[in-house]
């Protein structure tokens, strides 16, 4: 299927630090916000989109909703005139022991592959699928049809990967070469 969409990418961010009520600690997160701004900001630039809409997709869970804001925030600090959008996605939903680990990797790449779809669809829009470390892996591999290594994510890690061409294009996210333990 030919791409409609002049953006070939879709970000997918891991949610920012934690402090324990689960909401994001700014102050931690903040360095790794900028980061993933500037990332944001150059891919966006080389697309030569400026009109492009920013559409944020959710895991329900506060966190990852607060990292988009800030995210946005950051953004919109650059061009204000920004148009964002931030929606509540089910399928971004983190693995949390009501379903096995395995069911939770094959849903979470089921979406990947199914988010593909849309991203080929849409004109004009950026995507950012913003979740939990026990669903990147697989969001992402679902969309490039790349098996990433489960290593230990960074708070706030991004990947950025090209739909079209199935390959990551930006990385920022392993905090060490040790694998993930779930």
């Amino acid at each position: 299927m030919e791409s409609k969409n002049k953006n070939n990418v879709v970000f997918v961010l891991r949610h920012g630090h934690v402090k324990r009520n689960k909401s994001i600690d700014e102050k931690k997160y903040n360095k790794q916000a900028n980061k993933n701004v500037q990332i944001i900001k150059d891919i966006m630039r080389l697309s030569k989109i400026n009109t492009a809409e920013l559409v944020f997709l959710c895991s329900p869970f506060k966190r990852c909703l607060e990292t988009a804001s800030i995210i946005i925030h950051k953004l919109k600090k650059i061009n204000p005139k920004i148009k964002t959008s931030i929606e509540k996605d089910e399928n971004l939903t983190r693995w949390d022991r009501k379903e096995s680990r395995q069911y939770s990797f094959d849903r979470s790449r089921k979406y990947g592959k199914e988010i593909k779809k849309t991203l080929l669809e849409e004109k004009n829009k950026f995507y950012f699928l913003v979740t939990h470390s026990s669903v990147i892996f697989t969001v992402v591999e679902g969309i490039t049809n790349i098996e990433i290594p489960h290593k230990e994510l960074k708070a706030g890690a991004i990947f950025v990967a090209d739909f079209k061409d199935n390959k990551i294009v930006k990385k920022d996210a392993f905090r060490s070469n040790r694998l993930y333990r779930y």
